[in-house]
């Protein structure tokens, strides 16, 4: 028994055993051996179940007296550390709830979740229908700085050329043109960019009405917090979203008018 170190063979020897208690409530290994593969499962309260039933065939057993405390200690251990969980995940829920509240009061609209039945977690909490969490590998969120400002990870997307540009951090009250002017700095063009087509005074940003599958322009000189509380701009996933072209390219108008 002792050299089956997986999972797999604990389950399998606990069935074993709980077989061969049925055969005879009174084979004692059985028991034993019950409890220390619900030791080895961290099923502590089993174990102590386990070990009951055994006390109760021979009421002075030592390993058995043994393993019950150990069971006893591992039960009441794995209690408080599933409390002190509970106690973190109603934190972090309140946080969530706070922020969907703040986003809210900002007027940005969020696309519902498509997942169906989330309404409630396991633990009964009331879940978000925002997406916290971005398609981006970094994994940035949507969270409020010290100052209780709204920073979002935000997506460019470049049609012509199948690219994209992330920005993890893009506080509210920033305007598009302080990140679109280190984006497009004339000294450092983008290696894609060889006709130099993507300079900053031909630089166009639009988001996707979602309704309508319109482009809607974007003012430069406008802040996210502005844009992001326009009708028309719906946040999916948790991460705003816009479309960068040139107008010095044939690509800006086909792309516009849905011809690519």
């Amino acid at each position: 028994y002792e050299e089956d170190s997986s999972e797999g063979n604990y389950r399998s020897s606990l069935s074993d055993a709980t077989h061969s208690k049925e055969l005879n409530p009174n084979h004692l290994k059985a028991f034993l051996r019950g409890a220390l593969c619900c030791m080895e499962l961290e099923r502590f309260g089993e174990a102590v179940q386990w070990c009951d039933e055994g006390l109760k065939v021979e009421g002075e057993n030592t390993k058995l007296k043994d393993l019950r405390s150990k069971a006893t200690k591992g039960k009441k251990q794995q209690e408080r550390d599933e409390r002190k969980l509970l106690v973190i995940r109603k934190q972090e829920k309140q946080k969530e709830t706070q922020l969907l509240k703040v986003i809210q009061s900002r007027g940005v609209h969020l696309a519902e979740s498509s997942t169906e039945g989330n309404e409630v977690d396991e633990q009964g909490f009331p879940t978000l229908q925002l997406a916290m969490t971005g398609p981006h590998p970094s994994g940035a969120r949507v969270h409020l700085d010290n100052e209780g400002t709204l920073v979002w990870p935000v997506l460019f997307l470049y049609p012509e050329y199948g690219l994209t540009d992330f920005v993890s951090a893009f506080h509210e009250n920033h305007r598009f043109l302080d990140h679109v002017q280190q984006m497009f700095d004339s000294e450092n063009r983008p290696p894609w960019d060889k006709d130099g087509k993507y300079t900053l005074n031909a630089i166009e940003l639009y988001f996707e009405d979602r309704t309508t599958g319109e482009y809607v322009p974007v003012n430069l000189e406008s802040t996210l917090a502005t844009i992001l509380s326009t009708p028309r701009c719906v946040v999916q996933f948790g991460t705003p979203a816009f479309v960068v072209l040139s107008n010095q390219t044939t690509f800006h108008d086909a792309f516009l008018n849905h011809q690519t």
